[in-house]
């Protein structure tokens, strides 16, 4: 939510994605209504390339004595994989630490694990078992928060008021939570109060 009342022009795209696709429609979004939404895709896409729920994957193990791009691994190498830095590597990602959804439109990267560039929840053997279930629940939940209300931060202040400093620890957590006020969208009154 911050990144999107942040960048109001991409909480605006994706607000006229969601009215477009469901027009005359008032009730919640499910997970089929959302399916096909490229934007909405690509935001969550993007927000999980800034702020990966976990920054350090699992650490591997190397079983046998291995060579990984020249470096030589003894057995016994306990390794991770800094997910956080991938995806700030100005080699890989065009203005890195802008919030940016529009890179994935003309861009094949998927978060399955495969695309080494973008790993939210991991790859091969050990990758999270919950990615079916985490972006159906994130996306849902998003959607429904874009298409029903408008957003701005709190009491008024700015967005150069929304601090995206993250907490140092295991996870990706804002150091200073956000803050900010929901309006319910005027076309939504009705549907609120019945």
């Amino acid at each position: 939510m911050a990144e999107l009342i942040r960048k109001k022009e991409c909480l605006l795209k994706l607000q006229k994605e969601l009215d477009e696709a469901h027009k005359g429609k008032s009730d919640y979004l499910t997970d089929e209504d959302v399916k096909d939404l490229p934007y909405l895709y690509n935001v969550v896409k993007e927000v999980l390339r800034l702020h990966p729920v976990v920054p350090l994957l699992v650490p591997r193990i190397s079983s046998t004595e291995t060579t990984v791009e020249g470096y030589l691994l003894p057995r016994g190498t306990i390794a991770f994989v800094n997910v956080w830095a991938i995806a700030r590597d100005p080699k890989i990602w065009d203005r890195p630490e802008d919030f940016c959804p529009e890179r994935f439109e003309t861009s094949t990267r998927d978060m399955k694990g495969q695309d080494y560039e973008l790993l939210p929840f991991g790859s091969g053997r050990r990758m999270c078992l919950g990615i079916r279930l985490g972006m159906s629940m994130v996306t849902v939940t998003l959607a429904n928060l874009i298409r029903f209300f408008d957003w701005e931060p709190a009491l008024g202040k700015g967005v150069k008021s929304i601090d995206m400093g993250e907490e140092n620890g295991l996870g990706s957590a804002m150091e200073h939570p956000l803050k900010c006020t929901p309006h319910i969208r005027k076309e939504f009154v009705n549907a609120f109060l019945t």
